[in-house]
């Protein structure tokens, strides 16, 4: 989906809340967590950008095919990268 601003200007969705995320950090109120339903969810570039600031986030409602990946507890390290339905069967 996209929006229009008033100066005819197209704007992504995901673009828009991360100008607004970033909005939020500059006057330092940095969220504990970001809630983000399942089509940001699907949008990699808008998560890389999450993890580039260094931000927590639950997605609702995410494909079964999405790719995710696997922490070492313990480590804090990543594991592996695995598909959500593949978790859920295993």
């Amino acid at each position: 989906m996209r929006l229009t601003a008033t100066r005819g200007l197209t704007v992504k969705k995901p673009d828009l809340a991360l100008k607004l995320v970033q909005k939020i950090l500059s006057r330092k109120y940095p969220p504990g967590v970001v809630l983000v339903d399942g089509g940001y969810g699907n949008n990699s570039s808008f998560l890389e950008e999450l993890q580039k600031l260094e931000l927590n986030y639950i997605i609702g409602g995410l494909a079964k095919n999405r790719k995710v990946n696997i922490i070492n507890p313990k480590t804090g390290k990543k594991q592996l990268q695995k598909r959500l339905d593949e978790i859920i069967l295993s």
